[in-house]
């Protein structure tokens, strides 16, 4: 990765973003690793955050950050990064399993699109915090410590948000199934 940074022409600029990636790499693959569980995809989520910061722009607007923003900005950086990656695996796995198991023409493929289709209206319907929130626990397998970290709210408000909206989605589930 260090020899892609000799690629950026301005010295100090070439320089920032090589001490960045020295002192957050191991951080942030940590992170990635946690959600990916598995090393080689987090180091691949890590070398792609950093690739996508290489332009002049994105340089200058981190060097220009206070440091606690730069982190939290690359946390949130590796945080999609490897959401995406999740996302990518399990649309891989969903559409093998789908392919392999279910008769597309059976009842059990359209009560799984039913519901599937469901619970991303549900989604839609959350504002970006709650959404974001479920998806970190229930996806990612993210604690309430982990979440409030993230989100700036205490663990016990996140475990009552989480609460909150598994009881909407019963709720929204029994009134559209009804």
């Amino acid at each position: 990765m260090l020899m892609i940074f000799m690629m950026i022409e301005d010295p100090k600029e070439r320089t920032f973003l090589s001490r960045l990636y020295e002192e957050q790499s191991k951080h942030l693959f940590g992170i990635a690793d946690h959600m990916l569980h598995n090393a080689a995809d987090a180091e691949d989520a890590v070398q792609e955050v950093f690739l996508k910061l290489l332009s002049h722009k994105s340089i200058q607007q981190l060097a220009s950050m206070q440091a606690e923003k730069r982190e939290a900005y690359l946390i949130i950086c590796i945080l999609n990064q490897a959401r995406d990656m999740l996302r990518q695996k399990k649309a891989r796995k969903e559409t093998e399993l789908k392919e392999d198991m279910i008769d597309p023409a059976s009842e059990q493929w359209e009560e799984a699109l039913e519901k599937e289709d469901l619970l991303q209206r549900f989604l839609t319907m959350l504002n970006e915090r709650q959404r974001d929130i479920l998806l970190y626990h229930f996806e990612h397998h993210m604690t309430y410590r982990e979440i409030a970290e993230l989100t700036d709210m205490t663990p016990g408000a996140v475990q009552k948000t989480v609460s909150r909206m598994i009881g909407k989605m019963r709720a929204y589930e029994k009134e559209v199934w009804l």
